[in-house]
């Protein structure tokens, strides 16, 4: 969730946020204890959302295990712009410096481009030699 200076400095935070900082879609409820209880909605559009955190990111991405890549996006999606990456430090992020191992040339049944096919390459070969 976004801190509640960074909604109160954001222009259409109204239309997304209530008062007390509670998405719009959630319902509150106040336990007796005091606690804070988001229940998800749906949204504007119909769809049917769980409250902020009810899913981690590994979940909502379908169980990538590759964490390094999970930590270059939360460092890229962070909700403070501050805190977030600059491309700098993005190019700099080891998901990004990494080595892979490359697909062999001509396994790729003819395409033009190729990986390794494990959805974890974050390189791209292209099998003219242009670009490798």
């Amino acid at each position: 969730m976004p801190s509640s200076k960074l909604l109160e400095g954001g222009k259409r935070t109204k239309n997304f946020f209530t008062s007390k900082g509670h998405p719009r879609y959630c319902q509150v409820t106040q336990l007796m204890d005091g606690t804070t209880v988001l229940t998800g909605g749906r949204s504007k559009r119909g769809k049917l959302r769980g409250p902020p955190a009810s899913r981690s990111m590994q979940n909502a991405l379908k169980n990538q295990a590759d964490e390094l890549f999970l930590d270059f996006l939360k460092h890229c999606l962070d909700w403070d712009p501050d805190a977030r990456l600059t491309p700098m430090q993005a190019l700099k992020h080891p998901w990004l410096r990494r080595r892979l191992p490359r697909a062999p040339l001509g396994g790729n049944g003819g395409g033009i481009i190729s990986g390794n096919g494990n959805g974890l390459d974050n390189s791209l070969t292209i099998s003219s030699g242009i670009l490798k």
